[in-house]
């Protein structure tokens, strides 16, 4: 009896000791969290005063000064603010608090004024046409051609990275470095965020609050199942569906030099470089390249692997059918599910401008937003620079890596024949 009331006495103590420490810390959170308040407070009230301090001033000159001291300020001001791991302000997907159109009140909608689509004003070119009707039919072929469209355990519906914008009964799968940026700013400005909004969150990319164009979007479209997705593009009033392409061998270096060479620091990517260059240390490169970009403060830094052992870590991964592969590589037939998802629009990287302008009519977007396309160089220089990598691989890796992307090569019709040539002569 006296040892049980010996352990009763000293669970209690124990229990109450726990309790304090409970008590401390939420007492601690709160007082920080009233201070990150007041801060952010200070930076509102400060902005009045300046709006107050230059208001009979004239308006070209209100303006710029304007600009000048509220960028200090709040520079300052905000500076304080973003020591902590809090947000500067709580981030809410801007349409669900405006009566967001979900699919079924979209279904019952009237959408007579979208009958044909396409504005009566706008003309489309029928080079237009026939080149989104030509890529359309030989993806049907291909996929017919190797039994791709044909639906099994292995071969199923990735909705996964779709986007659906149920107001403008708009789909979208995201494939990554395939003009995704621009893409996701439309879905994103769609949902109502404002370009001050995905600045402040997407630019800060050193903070704890810090959120990727992607992770904004995903406030406001969640991923939808397989279900939800085909019902959609099968539904009345028809959906615009559309992806984007890219040649596979271009979006290969493109994630080379930004996630590798010309991102922040990254604890993954940092730990997926030393892998490669670890597995593949005897690889080198056929001939020598320097990146323009290159700089030992940013993407893998000190442990960046050369391009020859980047690729050869893709050619062994890749056929892993069974291995989670890098969005950002991954086959996009696959990805997207190309030959199983009945899309209305291929677009391509290389015609974005024409496509681009085609998707959103076809939309009813037109008098929405416009497309400008961002995170792109000039394309005749990015075509270089992805020359000068890709000519550094041996003759048989370009082979492999072909044989790797073929189903992407020939579905979406794009050529390596210069890049083969080029392993060829050296």
């Amino acid at each position: 009896m006296s040892t049980l009331k010996w352990c009763i006495s000293r669970g209690l103590i124990l229990f109450t000791i726990y309790f304090c420490i409970q008590v401390v810390f939420i007492i601690m959170v709160s007082w920080r969290d009233s201070g990150q308040i007041d801060r952010i407070k200070t930076v509102l009230v400060k902005k009045d005063d300046i709006q107050d301090l230059y208001k009979d001033h004239p308006e070209s000159e209100r303006k710029k000064e304007y600009t000048i001291v509220e960028s200090e300020v709040i520079k300052k001001e905000l500076k304080n603010v973003t020591k902590t791991p809090f947000p500067a302000r709580e981030l809410v997907c801007p349409s669900l608090n405006n009566n967001n159109i979900t699919f079924k009140e979209h279904l019952h909608k009237d959408n007579s004024s979208r009958d044909g689509r396409l504005s009566t004003t706008w003309q489309v070119s029928g080079a237009v046409l026939d080149r989104l009707a030509q890529r359309k039919q030989n993806i049907k072929e291909v996929c017919q051609k190797y039994s791709l469209n044909a639906p099994s355990i292995s071969n199923k519906v990735n909705a996964w990275e779709f986007l659906i914008n149920y107001k403008y009964n708009l789909v979208w799968c995201n494939v990554f470095k395939a003009a995704s940026t621009t893409w996701m700013y439309v879905y994103n400005r769609l949902a109502g965020y404002d370009d001050q909004t995905l600045n402040m969150y997407s630019l800060n990319t050193q903070e704890k609050w810090y959120k990727s164009p992607l992770q904004l979007a995903r406030k406001c479209y969640q991923r939808p199942s397989e279900k939800e997705l085909l019902t959609v593009m099968q539904s009345e009033p028809q959906s615009t569906s559309f992806m984007v392409t890219r040649h596979p061998l271009e979006r290969l270096v493109s994630y080379y030099r930004n996630k590798y060479i010309d991102d922040i620091p990254d604890k993954d990517i940092r730990s997926e470089c030393k892998n490669v260059k670890r597995v593949y240390a005897k690889l080198t490169p056929r001939r020598h390249f320097v990146d323009p970009g290159l700089n030992p403060n940013t993407g893998c830094g000190k442990d960046l692997p050369n391009f020859v052992q980047f690729i050869a870590h893709i050619i062994k991964e890749v056929p892993k059918k069974k291995h989670s592969l890098n969005m950002h590589w991954v086959p996009m037939y696959k990805f997207c599910s190309a030959c199983l998802v009945d899309f209305d629009i291929f677009a391509k990287v290389d015609t974005l401008d024409g496509d681009g302008e085609y998707i959103l009519h076809e939309a009813g977007l037109s008098n929405v937003i416009k497309l400008n396309k961002m995170n792109q160089g000039k394309m005749g220089e990015s075509k270089i620079l992805a020359e000068s990598y890709l000519c550094q691989l041996p003759q048989q890796m370009m082979d492999d890596l072909i044989q790797v992307y073929q189903y992407d090569m020939e579905m979406f019709q794009y050529d390596a024949k210069n890049y083969i040539l080029c392993t060829r002569n050296q």
